[in-house]
This record gives C-alpha cells, structure tokens and sequence, in this order.
C-alpha cells in the first residue's frame, strides 16, 4: 500500500511539472538531470512505485491475513513473495512457538504486577501459582482466528482457558501434590483439559510448565517437616529390609550346611570308614623322605612302620 501511495504522489508531482516541462521543451531548453530528460525520469520512477504496490513479503515464522475493503479473504498466504492487489490490506499474524507467562514476580509475566493464579487447593487451601504456557497460533486456522476472534487472541481466548484449567485441575489435588512431587502430572492434565477447548479456536499447545508454587510459611515448613519424617521412616525401613535379607541369608546358609552334614553323616559307613583308613596308610606309607609310625585304633591291628633310608629329613 506504500508504494501505491507514492506512486500516486509521483502522478500528481508528475502533472504539475509536466506543464512547465513541456513549456521548456518548446524553448529547447529541455530540462535535464545526468543528461537524461527529467520528465522520462519521473515516468520510470511512477512506473515503478506502482509495480512494486503489487509485491508484498511475508516473513519467516508468520502468515497474512488478507483485507479487502473490510472482507476478509479465504486465502492466507505463508512467508515469502507475494503479488497481490495494491488495495488488499495485509494482516501480519505469527505462527511460531511462543510463550504465555502468568508469574507473581513483577515484569516476568506478559503483566508488570502479580500475575499469579489462586488455585484453592482439595483440602481448600488457596495457593499461588507460576505458569508458562507453549503455544503457537495454526498457520491453517489464521484466517478464522483473525475473523471470528481478532488478532488479540491471547488475551481473548488463551489466558481466560489457561487460568480456569489450572483452578479446576488444581482443586484435585492435595497442597502437598501440588508442591512436591506431582507437578508434571498436574500438567499434563491441564493439557487434557484445554487442548481440545484451544485446538478448536485454531491454537496449538505444547506445554504447561508449573514453576512456582507460593504458599504460606507456616503450611510450607507443615510440609518440609513431614516430608523429613517420611523420609526419615524410609531409611529405617529400607535398615530392617536389609537385616531381615541378612538374616535370611545366614538361616539359609545355616539350612546348606546342616543339610550337608547330614548328607555326609549317611554316607559314613564302617565299611568306608575303614576302606579310607586303608588308603590313607598307604599314602602315607609310600610318601617319600617321611618316617611314619601308624597306631591302629583297633588293638587287634598290629602298627606299622616305615623308616626312610635316607633319614627323617628328607638327605640324600
């Protein structure tokens, strides 16, 4: 539309010299920049203004909306080049991922105060909460969105979904949920809420991020301190796991040993007794540079002897 305007603007610049352009001419003092005529000069730049009223960019990461004497149009075009009727107006809307911050730290959400969200809790408690919330704008819905909605959607439609999705999810659960150790599963049941709900509007949802959660100090150190004895307990049951596993293990090396016993004691017969007896004489007796002297048990069994040649220590 810029460049339609000045186009125009070299019309009628054009109109009022050309009289006195042309009075010149007939004088033969033609009028002259760099040596070219300036009123050619003028006709190139006009021709120029107005073909470039028909370009129009679109860049990355966005899409345009295109207005015609107050229609909106069925088309939306992506970024790039684009050529199109001066008069159509362009509507710039971004598509990418961007973040919605609700904090109650100052200037860190999209308001300068305390932006926090008050969740009544499932004992009804109230507690404050800080958000961020990933979404993008559907490139393909951005006509409809920009139509039946405005460009201000975020204020119209993702905000007011977002704070009433938090409440009702956050009412579910305990202080203590929300605080410790349930927070990403608070999240993705607020995504399970609002998804469909945005989707329809022609937003996208990413994420939920719950960052910080503002309680009052008394209920705050309630739940440090119990989380400390429940821990505290945990240790001491994981101490009688391990001496229970300990005692276990020695009852049942003591079981392996008894039965082992026992299964030797049924092996021992007199006969084996007697047959190991004998084997064991003679290795002893055959054992080189070694005196041995052999008391039988049995006063029936005469003893035996079996004296080195070489001596008791073993000399050559």
């Amino acid at each position: 539309m810029g460049f339609l305007i000045l186009g125009l603007m070299g019309i009628v610049v054009y109109l009022f010299i050309n009289k006195s352009i042309k009075d010149k001419e007939k004088s033969q003092n033609v009028t002259t920049i760099g040596g070219y005529p300036i009123r050619k000069m003028l006709i190139i730049l006009i021709i120029l203004l107005l073909a470039l009223s028909f370009v129009r960019i679109v860049p990355p990461g966005y899409v345009a909306v295109q207005v015609s004497f107050g229609s909106v149009l069925n088309a939306t075009l992506e970024n790039g080049i684009h050529f199109v009727m001066p008069y159509v107006n362009f509507v710039i809307l971004d598509v990418r991922w961007t973040e919605y911050t609700m904090s109650g730290i100052s200037r860190e959400g999209r308001y300068s105060g305390d932006d926090a969200i008050k969740v009544l809790t499932q004992e009804g408690l109230e507690i404050a909460l800080d958000m961020t919330a990933i979404y993008r704008l559907d490139a393909k819905k951005a006509q409809r969105v920009y139509q039946e909605i405005g460009p201000n959607y975020e204020q119209k439609i993702v905000r007011p979904i977002l704070r009433t999705a938090i409440r009702d999810v956050g009412a579910r659960y305990s202080v203590k949920d929300i605080y410790s150790d349930k927070r990403t599963e608070i999240s993705d049941q607020i995504i399970d809420v609002i998804n469909e709900p945005l989707k329809e509007k022609g937003i996208e949802i990413d994420k939920i991020l719950l960052r910080n959660v503002n309680l009052p100090e008394k209920i705050k150190e309630a739940i440090e301190n119990k989380q400390a004895a429940e821990q505290k307990i945990q240790e001491m049951q994981n101490q009688i796991m391990i001496s229970e596993k300990e005692a276990d293990r020695k009852r049942a090396e003591a079981r392996g040993i008894a039965d082992a016993n026992r299964i030797i004691g049924l092996g021992l017969t007199r006969r084996y007794l007697e047959w190991y007896r004998i084997d064991m004489m003679k290795k002893l007796v055959d054992s080189p540079n070694n005196t041995v002297i052999f008391l039988p048990t049995d006063t029936a069994a005469m003893p035996l002897v079996n004296i080195n040649p070489s001596g008791s220590t073993g000399g050559k």
